[in-house]
C-alpha cells in the first residue's frame, strides 16, 4: 500500500464516488444506475457523479447532491424538461444534462 492510499484510509472511490483501481488494476463498483431512469416517486441514494468538472460539481455540492445523499423524483417534466428532485427538504430543478451524469442505487 502506498503511503498516500494509506494516509486517506485506502479510498475505494474518489470524493465525488467514481471507483479508484487496486494495484492490479480492478475496480469494484456499487450497482447503480443514471438519475434520469428513476421514475417519479422512486428513491435513490447518490453514488457517484461521472462528469468531473469543477463548476457542476461545485453547483451540485451546494444543493447537496454529492454521494450519499438520499433523492427522490417528485417530477419528469416531458420533451426532455428538468427532472425535479427531493433533497434533504428542498427541491431543486435539474436538466436532463446535470441530471444525467448523477447515479444512484434505488433505495
Amino acid at each position: 500500500v502506498k503511503p498516500l492510499e494509506e494516509a486517506l484510509g485506502n479510498p475505494r472511490t474518489c470524493p465525488h464516488g467514481n471507483p479508484i483501481p487496486s494495484e492490479l488494476g480492478e475496480v469494484s463498483e456499487a450497482k447503480s444506475e443514471l438519475l434520469t431512469n428513476l421514475s417519479p416517486g422512486e428513491r435513490g441514494i447518490i453514488t457517484k457523479i461521472t462528469e468531473e468538472k469543477h463548476d457542476l460539481l461545485q453547483y451540485l455540492a451546494t444543493l447537496g447532491l454529492v454521494p450519499g445523499t438520499s433523492v427522490k423524483i417528485e417530477e419528469k417534466a416531458p420533451f426532455n424538461g428538468p427532472i425535479i428532485v427531493k433533497a434533504m427538504g428542498a427541491s431543486y430543478a435539474l436538466g436532463r444534462n446535470v441530471a444525467s451524469v448523477i447515479w444512484v442505487k434505488k433505495s
